[in-house]
């Protein structure tokens, strides 16, 4: 390491380490409150509007369209269908915690088939289903591609591509049907979850919450802190949950150094230490 580099690391090592405590950070930048989590959804659907770009002749995206038009009391055979303009897609999409009914999500699409690209397409009504098989949510509407796909091919022919354009979102495409059911106290309690487990920071949120509610916080493990919800609160949990997110405190850091081979920068966090050296 050459002695410029040594100099700027410490320098970045003499900053009084009161001023890298000093600031905290809130609980709910540190933890969730367990209960309060997302679920992914998922559904099979069908992408029309393709113009030529689509599945070609796919055994399962015919009998999709075949069934599709059976509920409209449309009668045909799958045999007698072309498919060229439409994909069969999966279609996912993760629901928040708390959402009601008719609130809208995000949904992503993919192709499952041969389709080239699902530019231009829409998404038929797509119900989406949760890990229990239950309805949540149902998509529907134009995609959004973000890539695509461009020239003749073939014999003489060039193509360019971008990204992947069987590939697209729909934004605010579902709309929730159902609320999943979310239960953050439970008798009396609820738990506050780390994003990154560490002994000494759960140990650390328990007593900064205990220094605003005493006798209430308990360190379980390096990822959960119980908190024991106050008389004065009962009735009333999320004030209770609102004022645990205000707390402020420390989290421990890793000792680490960051060294940036192109600029010669180095990093060190506050817990990094320097022996005696010879600059």
């Amino acid at each position: 390491m050459s002695p410029k580099h040594l100099l700027r690391l410490f320098l970045l090592l003499a900053v009084p380490a009161t001023l890298a405590c000093g600031a905290g950070s809130r609980l709910k930048d540190l933890t969730v409150v367990e209960g309060g989590r997302d679920n992914q959804l998922v559904g099979y659907g069908i992408v029309a509007g393709l113009a030529g770009d689509g599945d070609k002749n796919s055994e399962a995206t015919l009998r999709s369209i075949a069934n599709a038009l059976q509920r409209y009391g449309i009668s045909v055979e799958a045999s007698t269908l072309k498919s060229s303009n439409a994909a069969a897609v999966m279609v996912t999409a993760d629901i928040g915690p708390f959402l009601k009914s008719g609130a809208r999500i995000d949904v992503q699409v993919a192709a499952l088939g041969e389709a080239k690209s699902l530019q231009g397409g829409v998404l038929i009504q797509t119900p989406l289903l949760g890990a229990d098989g239950t309805v949540y949510a149902v998509a529907q509407g134009p995609v959004a591609v973000g890539g695509f796909l461009g020239g003749t091919g073939g014999a003489g022919g060039a193509t360019v591509q971008k990204n992947h354009p069987t590939v697209a979102t729909i934004t605010n495409g579902a709309i929730v049907e159902r609320e999943i059911p979310a239960a953050v106290v439970r008798d009396g309690a609820l738990r506050l979850l780390l994003q990154q487990p560490d002994f000494t920071t759960a140990a650390r949120i328990a007593d900064a919450v205990n220094a605003q509610f005493p006798g209430t916080a308990r360190a379980q493990d390096a990822a959960t802190v119980a908190v024991a919800l106050p008389p004065g609160f009962a009735g009333n949990e999320v004030s209770f949950i609102a004022s645990l997110g205000m707390i402020e405190t420390q989290p421990d850091t890793a000792a680490r150094i960051v060294l940036n081979e192109r600029t010669g920068t180095i990093v060190a966090t506050s817990t990094v230490r320097l022996s005696q050296v010879a600059i």
